[in-house]
């Protein structure tokens, strides 16, 4: 008998009789707009919308802030009898935060996954139209992130932090490109020791696809 082949890592529909497979993921994001609403419907695509919860910080949009939204979500649901979470990532821009070092420690002493973009989360979705290097800095007064967004308006014009679900057909379609050139852009930073521009979103994402592959 033939062997039905695998299915590929791309994002796509899954099978709602594989859903009991998957595993429980909190993800936290420091904002509740673009990354926040992004994620959602990553997690909506894939089916992994009950098992995957994607939510705001309640208490602030610091690093620290998001590490402790987490612990607390944890200890609540702990509190209810709820099923644990077997993976917890905090997500945040690194942009100008001044309690990144604490934050980090404070998710790894907890076993949290931190998923972070420098300078911000719309560097993830620039690099579904471009690949680049070179650092994203503070002009005058426009923040890092600022000039981020600014970049990325290249390609998506009208670009608006709260209306991500208007563009998310057709960053769906360059997703595999936004993954390879954040996987190449982490090989060029080791090597040259550079820390911006960067992000992690594309493990994360590759965790929920992973996530949602039939075991």
């Amino acid at each position: 008998m033939a062997r039905t082949p695998k299915p590929s890592g791309n994002i796509r529909n899954r099978k709602s009789n594989l859903r009991q497979q998957n595993k429980l993921v909190l993800v936290v994001c420091e904002d509740k707009k673009s990354g926040c609403d992004y994620l959602r419907l990553i997690a909506k695509h894939l089916r992994l919308h009950t098992t995957c919860i994607v939510e705001s910080s309640a208490t602030g949009s610091a690093p620290i802030s998001v590490v402790e939204d987490a612990i607390k979500r944890i200890a609540s649901r702990k509190k209810e009898k709820h099923e644990p979470f077997e993976l917890v990532f905090c997500v945040w821009d690194i942009d100008e935060h001044t309690s990144l070092n604490n934050a980090r420690q404070l998710a790894d002493g907890q076993g949290f996954k931190v998923i972070e973009s420098n300078p911000c989360f719309e560097f993830w979705l620039l690099l579904h139209f471009a690949y680049r290097t070179a650092p994203i800095v503070r002009k005058a007064n426009k923040s890092p992130a600022d000039e981020c967004v600014k970049l990325l308006k290249r390609y998506i014009t009208d670009y608006d932090k709260s209306k991500i679900k208007d563009y998310f057909a057709e960053l769906l379609q360059k997703i595999e490109t936004a993954k390879i050139n954040a996987a190449k852009l982490r090989i060029e930073l080791l090597s040259t020791g550079s820390i911006n521009p960067a992000t992690d979103l594309d493990l994360l994402i590759q965790s929920m696809e992973n996530n949602f592959l039939d075991k």
